[in-house]
């Protein structure tokens, strides 16, 4: 059965560099790429400790072998892979690092529930 959580050693790194690489363009053929897409970023095990020490990564497990991941990249990242820096910048041209009050978004509807947190607080009122 797989299982999602959080990074939890080394070995979850080392085992993410492997299935990275194993993927990369380079390593696939034309086929599996049409067919599969492919990893374009290279990380270094360096790297993804320090991306993991700001924000740890998810990995899908069946057993002891990864299955899966998906690399975590907040902003303080941003710096560390020059090659996503046009995704940044379009991201950020979107409006997309705003602050969001995700207790409003729409929710499919069997899975509707009340929110246990509070409202969040009116604006202050202008003098204009």
């Amino acid at each position: 059965m797989i299982q999602a959580g959080l990074v939890e050693n080394e070995r979850d790194l080392e085992q993410i560099l492997d299935l990275q690489g194993a993927n990369l363009a380079r390593n696939l053929s034309a086929d599996e790429i049409a067919a599969q897409g492919f990893v374009t970023v290279e990380h270094s095990l360096d790297l993804l400790k320090r991306m993991h020490t700001i924000a740890p990564s998810i990995v899908a497990r069946d057993g002891k072998s990864l299955a899966g991941y998906a690399l975590v990249m907040p902003l303080q990242c941003r710096s560390f892979i020059p090659i996503l820096e046009p995704m940044f910048t379009r991201l950020a041209s979107l409006g997309m690092f705003e602050q969001r009050d995700l207790r409003r978004r729409a929710v499919a509807r069997p899975r509707r529930v009340r929110s246990a947190l509070p409202d969040p607080p009116a604006p202050p009122a202008r003098n204009l």
